[in-house]
């Protein structure tokens, strides 16, 4: 995976049935092969550190599948290791509530001082200024991840504008 020549998956993107995984996944891959570029990965990126924390996955054991494991392989693992092993309602929960993150939401499923938890105003207006300075209608996380990627972020849809 080298993401100085293409942005990861969407965050809003299913993996092992779980938004943000892909993202990650993809990061990881690109992290290993040290063409990671502008991105962040792990503990220096608050997307991958919020997949981490609410499935319960060991940043080191998941780096060592990633090596060596194509995205089916990866699935299986992570369903057999992680997800399986977690309340019913989890990964239902995650998904529905990691896609409404924006100023003012909270995300019970993260601690208090994980920056996702209470995005607020003071701390998205700037990032949303700098990478959609023309787009007030951007108002979530994923919404503005998906635009600084080069994708286009519209009220009706998200699709791939590459």
């Amino acid at each position: 995976m080298n993401l100085t020549k293409r942005p990861p998956r969407s965050a809003r993107e299913h993996f092992a049935g779980v938004v943000g995984l892909g993202r990650t996944t993809d990061k990881a891959r690109a992290f290993l092969a040290g063409t990671l570029g502008d991105y962040h990965f792990g503990a220096d990126c608050p997307h991958d550190r919020a997949v981490f924390h609410v499935l319960a996955i060991d940043r080191e054991q998941f780096l060592a599948q990633v090596v060596q494991a194509d995205d089916a392989a990866l699935e299986t693992w992570l369903h057999e290791r992680y997800i399986s092993k977690l309340p019913p309602a989890t990964v239902d929960e995650w998904n529905t509530s990691f896609l409404k993150i924006g100023p003012g939401f909270v995300m019970i499923m993260l601690p208090p001082d994980h920056p996702l938890h209470t995005l607020t105003d003071e701390a998205y207006e700037p990032y949303r200024a700098r990478i959609a300075p023309d787009r007030p209608d951007i108002r979530t996380f994923v919404d503005l991840l998906d635009f600084e990627d080069g994708r286009i972020v519209d009220h009706f849809t998200t699709r791939s504008a590459r």
